[in-house]
């Protein structure tokens, strides 16, 4: 009789543990999902409102330049510290308005830490992010740059026409690797 009862606790005890082992397997994939789903809609709460930061300051800049800018066809600008001064007087309070607003977009930062969540994303997944991090780096960097120099320039016309076209231009790119982003996690808008 304990032979019997032996026998058959162990493979109770057996099925008991595989139960679990599935059951662990199962929530771990929920959770990772959950996560993922997490980290999506953090970086897209994040990056909306960067866009919408990017998108004022490239519609306010533009506002200004075609106030201001009267650009021939074919026409280029010299380096910023090659050019004169060919804004008028009232044209300097816009464009350091639009430096404090480019200042502001620039202390904005998407925060992720990529240590808390290299566990979830597999190799792709994570170079998807890579790479949504990396336009979203190009994109200030080349703002701060011309934010520099229209700070330093404020009345001259091609550092304003330059800022102008970075601003509106580059962050295409940071929305097209959100989106890869997006698909590469598997989430898809509702």
């Amino acid at each position: 009789m304990w032979d019997t009862l032996a026998k058959n606790s162990s493979l109770i005890l057996g099925l008991a543990i595989s139960a679990y082992t599935v059951y662990l397997i199962i929530e771990t994939r929920v959770t990772r999902r959950r996560q993922r789903y997490a980290l999506l809609r953090n970086l897209q709460m994040q990056s909306e409102y960067f866009v919408a930061l990017a998108n004022s300051l490239s519609k306010r800049a533009q506002q200004v330049v075609d106030l201001y800018v009267v650009k021939g066809a074919g026409e280029s600008f010299p380096q910023p510290g090659a050019e004169k001064d060919s804004l008028p007087d009232e044209a300097e309070k816009e464009t350091l308005w639009i430096v404090s607003r480019a200042e502001h977009l620039l202390t904005y930062q998407i925060s992720i830490d990529l240590e808390k969540i290299g566990s979830i994303l597999n190799k792709r997944q994570m170079e998807s992010l890579l790479d949504f991090m990396h336009s979203h780096l190009f994109y200030t960097q080349v703002i701060a740059t011309r934010t520099v120099d229209l700070k330093a320039f404020p009345k001259r016309k091609g550092v304003l026409w330059r800022l102008a076209g970075v601003a509106a231009i580059n962050i295409e790119e940071v929305n097209r690797q959100l989106n890869v982003l997006r698909a590469s996690l598997g989430i898809t808008e509702n």
